[in-house]
């Protein structure tokens, strides 16, 4: 069930939806958002048919945004198609961009006073997370109609809770407090419910209502059952004006490295100049922009932190991509804060995967050694947590994608290695050992254990010095910049991965939803992919990256609605 609502929402442009679900002589009627289902009591539908017929006959009523349709995505007229077709079609991966392909995006911008809306005509999206639930982001490549530029349109639920702050907003802080290598931010704001509605200031966007369901104590839903965890989302849209190229086109190992160097520059400057820390620190967050430089983007998880105070996690799961997520936080996502740390530590495994994917130029096996490294996981029996790192743990012990493997990914056609590029990782990998010295691989310790390993953690001049080293970026820095600045003979150990960021417009957003027995053995489990509980493969294009964030348990995605008050599902 959950399968087709995804195909419904993947291949419509969707605010919600409603499904039918019929098994025997039992129905049940439901309503999916980004939020989760709300979904009715279980009804005889052949000895109670009016539950059936009056919901049809209502829905038959209802206008196109009350069946949830998002009215802010239009087909576009021929003249608009005639005006931005030859540039899209000039953008790697969209040259068989067709009419039929393009989308007329209305966005609104949260700054501007006259409610107007900024219009972008798009083909179909770059890439997509592919979940129904939690953002939901796509990533289009759009013709901007005021400014005839192609632009960058990142369309996704954000998290509407207290002390979450749009993304736009952090991009002016950003901007004001003169922070380089990022982009440059156009139009940005949430989405409205119509595009009659923005004159108003306070006018009604797009927002999700399965929370509203939730079980409040001397509420009128105390019937829903269990606890889950339902985060309430707002449609949102931003356009950046700089458009870049995916981490893994790097031409050279060097500009692999001054790349991640330039967007570890913008996070250190982000969180010494703004108080603003980054946490989602990912491959496919930092860019190569048209002039060879780095630039790190997707700042809608970041937060505003308080230097020297300490502050508890603002929700109830870990933010980041799992293949990058700091040791500490894979292990422990619920009492520990994000710290600079964990940021700089995702950098690391960045820089390791990219070499680790895109130089195996002698086709090593690798694929267990990146299965370990960068997708394990421990799913506890008792709270369902899934956590992990003990594969990081490893190879940070040289066990795994070890100093040789490394050199011999580093080595050209010719036998050379690139020595500077090898010194970088490897002394990045012995500074984040020290760090997580005496952690141990296994879970499941005493408590008395624990406090040893804590005491000879805080006893141990490594693991303080380490410590010290990564309060700010600062060490790290050092290290990449003493080694971009010697002398690096070999230039043409570029990425051997030929993945674009654009694809085949014809391919997505009228993909077909797969049938079961068309997953191959490789993948995961039907029960895993239909939770989301488990990251996806590193050895496929970093566009399939998921944020952990959408990995939830079932009773995260459902809540129980009776079935009495049939119409309120319309309403």
């Amino acid at each position: 069930m959950i399968a087709y609502a995804s195909a419904h929402h993947q291949s419509q442009f969707r605010v919600f939806s409603f499904s039918i679900f019929l098994f025997g002589e039992k129905g049940r009627l439901l309503r999916w958002d980004r939020s989760g289902v709300i979904y009715t009591e279980s009804f005889d539908w052949l000895t109670q048919p009016e539950t059936l017929l009056e919901f049809i006959w209502r829905f038959n009523f209802l206008s196109d945004i009350e069946r949830g349709h998002d009215s802010t995505v239009t087909p576009v007229t021929d003249d608009e198609a005639e005006v931005a077709l030859p540039k899209l079609k000039r953008y790697p991966g969209l040259e068989n961009t067709k009419k039929a392909d393009l989308r007329r995006f209305l966005v609104h911008d949260d700054r501007s006073t006259d409610g107007d809306l900024s219009v972008y005509i798009t083909p179909s999206a770059v890439w997509d997370t592919g979940g129904l639930f939690g953002r939901s982001t796509f990533g289009y490549i759009a013709f901007d109609v005021a400014s005839t530029n192609l632009v960058y349109l990142k369309d996704f639920w954000r998290t509407d809770l207290p002390g979450i702050e749009k993304e736009g907003d952090i991009y002016h802080k950003l901007h004001d407090a003169q922070v380089p290598n990022i982009p440059r931010l156009g139009a940005a704001g949430d989405v409205p419910v119509s595009p009659e509605c923005t004159a108003t200031a306070s006018f009604a966007t797009q927002r999700t209502r399965t929370q509203d369901y939730l079980r409040i104590p001397g509420g009128e839903h105390e019937w829903c059952p269990g606890q889950p965890h339902v985060d309430p989302y707002v449609h949102y849209r931003l356009v950046l004006e700089t458009l870049g190229k995916p981490l893994s086109t790097f031409k050279s190992t060097r500009q692999l490295c001054e790349v991640i160097r330039d967007a570890i520059v913008a996070h250190s400057a982000a969180y010494e100049r703004a108080q603003i820390l980054h946490r989602d620190v990912s491959a496919g967050n930092i860019l190569i922009t048209e002039e060879g430089t780095g630039m790190l983007i997707d700042w809608d998880l970041s937060k505003q932190v308080h230097k020297g105070v300490e502050e508890g996690p603002r929700q109830h799961s870990r933010t980041g991509t799992w293949q990058f997520i700091s040791i500490s936080r894979l292990r422990e996502p619920r009492y520990t804060a994000h710290e600079v740390s964990d940021d700089l530590e995702s950098f690391f495994w960045v820089l390791l995967y990219q070499i680790a994917r895109c130089r195996n130029l002698k086709k090593m096996e690798l694929t267990k050694h990146m299965q370990l490294v960068f997708d394990d996981y421990t799913k506890s029996s008792q709270d369902h947590l899934v956590t992990g790192g003990n594969g990081k743990l490893v190879c940070l012990a040289n066990l795994c994608l070890s100093p040789r493997v490394v050199k011999d990914l580093l080595r050209t056609a010719e036998g050379l290695i690139n020595i500077p590029c090898t010194k970088i990782i490897e002394e990045l990998r012995s500074l984040f050992h020290d760090y997580y010295l005496h952690v141990e691989t296994q879970f499941e310790t005493s408590a008395q254990t624990q406090i040893e390993i804590e005491e000879m953690r805080r006893d141990d001049s490594r693991v303080k010095e380490a410590q010290e080293k990564l309060r700010s970026s600062d060490f790290v820095l050092s290290i990449m910049n003493k080694y971009l600045e010697s002398k690096w003979d070999i230039k043409d150990d570029g990425s051997l991965d030929k993945t674009v960021m654009g694809h085949d417009a014809s391919k997505s957003r009228d993909r077909r939803k797969r049938k079961a027995e068309d997953i191959s053995s490789g993948e995961k489990n039907s029960d895993q992919i239909r939770w989301c509980r488990l990251p996806p493969s590193s050895i496929q294009p970093s566009s399939d990256i998921v944020s952990s964030r959408s990995k939830r348990t079932s009773k995260t995605l459902f809540s129980k609605s009776s079935q009495k008050p049939v119409s309120s599902l319309l309403k």
